[in-house]
């Protein structure tokens, strides 16, 4: 089966459920499985806090909701500091790293490592490197906006079956 996982906390109280640990709609069964003891669930994702990308996309849908331009100004401008500082200073230079690149990247970490051990951000190699991460984060910022937000939230949805959330929650 495929799907959210929702608990409900009469569940066993309805009809049909008593004994049951969990209900699944037909249009979950994605596959057949021989015996319900095979069965397991797997879980693949759950809402949490996380450093996030905004895009063209999120940005258009966040002005129509009321979100003001200045709200994604002030988030580009505190992008653009570290993109000019970094080839000068440690600080910036681990800041761009941070914002711009996936950490499981092993250039990534590498990177990180020789910045945290004392290498200066003026080394031949670390200053290529950097200069090539500026540029592609610039270029994600020109052609897709895409402007990093620190306290973000990877939220997922479904339908209120028990009619206990109000408008807006």
């Amino acid at each position: 089966c495929k799907g959210m996982i929702t608990v409900l906390k009469d569940f066993d109280e309805r009809p049909g459920h008593k004994g049951k640990v969990m209900a699944v709609r037909p249009s979950m069964r994605k596959f057949e499985v021989d015996d319900d003891n095979d069965a397991c669930v797997a879980v693949r994702d759950w809402s949490r806090f996380l450093d996030y990308h905004l895009n063209h996309q999120i940005i258009i849908l966040m002005l129509t909701q009321g979100v003001g331009e200045k709200v994604f100004l002030d988030l580009l401008d505190a992008m653009l500091l570290p993109i000019k500082n970094a080839l000068t200073k440690r600080s910036d230079a681990m800041e761009l790293i941070r914002k711009s690149l996936q950490r499981s990247n092993p250039v990534v970490t590498m990177l990180c490592s020789l910045l945290r051990v004392g290498f200066s951000v003026r080394e031949p190699f670390i200053q290529e490197c950097l200069r090539v991460i500026r540029r592609h984060l610039t270029w994600q910022l020109s052609e897709k906006a895409h402007i990093f937000v620190e306290k973000g939230a990877n939220l997922f949805g479904i339908s209120d079956e028990t009619g206990s959330l109000q408008d807006g929650e």
